[in-house]
Order: structure tokens, then sequence, then C-alpha cells
């Protein structure tokens, strides 16, 4: 039970840029039902595809090293290698005893890197550039006639979904015990949260950040365009910052359970994940942060 509850936390973290995309996007508020599943559809899918793909490469990369490392012949290395065969078996036990360690610190690395470029990453006007290399060439050349359609939704979908490389390594790092099983079952969960999340967001945008007139009997004042679209847009602003607030905080749990061993909930483990929120804010400004995410709509 405790793990479909953190899946589902996982579920709702991972949907949260999803969602400020759709509040932004202005078809959001012109298209039908069956555009706003689709579009749905679509995040669930990069988001889920990709997860599963990050998880298969980890999950290999890292049981491959391991019998790797097992499989060298020391005795080979002293014949071959004479003069510094002790300091490479050294370091070659070093590796065996401490890889999960050096996976963690690599981890660490790649969810500061994605986050650092993600919080200013502009997926209303998205450019394939904002992918990893290796995706890129999907986006490299456009078709004819599928402008701000296929091409373009799915080019979103997959730059929101692109902190499934960091996911997958941390989820990897922090839990070695998941089987297969277990994995299958959290990419269903992320995959039908997301799908949830943001077709519920396209509705209750629609709702809330369409332009309203003046009530039938006269009483209270409608909402000003300038103050619905301040509203979105701070909006759309939170859930950006809030997705790597919460990602950081589950990665300073991995470090703190590195250091001491055990796992620890801490309000201060929260205060340092917002701290490093503003550190990445500072580091790009926050009037670049907020243009990011201004609605076109």
């Amino acid at each position: 039970m405790s793990n479909i509850i953190f899946y589902l936390v996982i579920g709702l973290i991972v949907s949260l840029d999803a969602m400020a995309l759709t509040i932004g996007k202005k078809s959001t508020y012109t298209d039908s039902l069956s555009a706003l599943i689709n579009w749905a559809g679509l995040n669930a899918a990069w988001h889920g595809g990709l997860l599963i793909f990050y998880t298969f490469f980890f999950h290999v990369l890292l049981e491959y090293s391991r019998e790797l490392l097992h499989a060298i012949d020391f005795s080979w290395i002293r014949v071959n290698i004479p003069f510094f065969a002790e300091q490479i078996i050294w370091l070659i036990a070093k590796l065996k005893i401490h890889l999960l360690s050096i996976f963690a610190a690599v981890t660490i690395i790649l969810v500061w890197i994605t986050y650092s470029s993600k919080i200013v990453d502009r997926p209303l006007t998205p450019k394939a550039a904002s992918l990893p290399r290796w995706m890129q060439p999907l986006f490299k050349r456009q078709p004819a006639g599928l402008v701000n359609n296929t091409f373009i939704l799915n080019l979103q979908a997959a730059i929101v979904a692109v902190d499934m490389l960091a996911l997958a390594a941390l989820i990897k790092a922090t839990d070695q015990t998941a089987s297969h099983v277990d994995r299958i079952i959290m990419t269903g969960i992320v995959v039908a949260s997301v799908f949830t999340l943001t077709l519920g967001t396209s509705l209750v945008a629609r709702r809330k950040f369409v332009e309203k007139s003046m009530p039938p009997d006269g009483v209270g004042e409608a909402p000003s365009e300038h103050s619905r679209k301040f509203a979105k847009l701070w909006l759309m602003v939170t859930l950006r910052l809030v997705e790597p607030l919460l990602i950081f905080y589950f990665l300073l749990q991995l470090l703190a359970h590195m250091v001491v061993g055990i796992h620890i909930d801490s309000p201060a483990l929260l205060l340092a994940a917002v701290l490093m929120v503003v550190a990445i804010i500072q580091m790009h400004g926050l009037a670049r942060v907020v243009d990011a995410v201004r609605s076109d709509g």
C-alpha cells in the first residue's frame, strides 16, 4: 500500500509541468473535448514511454556494470599490468563496493541539470533543442500540414516529459529492491495520473479562465481580462516551481540515506529543497522563469 501511495505522489509530481502547459495553451480553451482527451493521452504516453525506457536503461546499466566488475580477473591484471596492478585492483575493489553510491552521485547531477534547464524551457513555443540529443532527430524535420497539430503537440508533450530521465535514475538509486512488476505498476499509475490530471486541468481551466460576462442579476463583478491573465500566469509559475521542489526533496532524502543509512523525513530537507529552487531562480532570474511559462492565449 505504501508503494502505491508513493507511486501516486510521483504521478502527481510529474504531472505538474504538463498541467502548467495545458493552462497556458490557447487550444485548451477552443478545442473540442476529443482534442483535449487526445492531448492528455499524448502527455500520458510520452511520460509512460520515457519512464519505461529510462528505467530499463538504468537497470541494464547498473546490473551489467556489477557483472563486469565482478568478472574482471585480478590475476590477468597482475601479469599484464605489473607496474600499476595493485592500484588498479584497489580501484576496482572500491568501485564494486561503492557502485551504488557512484550511481547516486550521477543521479544528483542528472536531477540538477534536468531541472536547472527545464525550469526555463518554453514548451508553448517548442524547439527540438530542448530535448535530449538522442531524441532530437525525431523532431528535426516537421512534416508539411502538421503545423500546430500532431507534430507540435508531440513535441510539447515530449519536452514536458524530459524529466523522466532524472526520475528514473532517482527511483533506481532510491529503491534497489523493486521488482519488474513494481516498475510496471508504477508506470501504469504515472500514466493514469498524467492523463487524469492533464484532462482535469483542461476542463477546470476552461471554466475558470474563459472570459465571463456580467452575472444576469447584476450582482457581483465579472473578473477582468487582466486579473484572469495574472491568475493564470502565476498558477503556471507555481506549478513550474513546485515540481523541482518536490523532486529535490526526494533527492535530499536519498543523500541523507547515503550518509546515515536510514530513511529521514525532516522539515530541514524541505527547507534545503526550497533553497535549491531559489538557487536555480537566481541563476536564471525570476523574469526569465516567468517569461518561460507565459501563456500563448
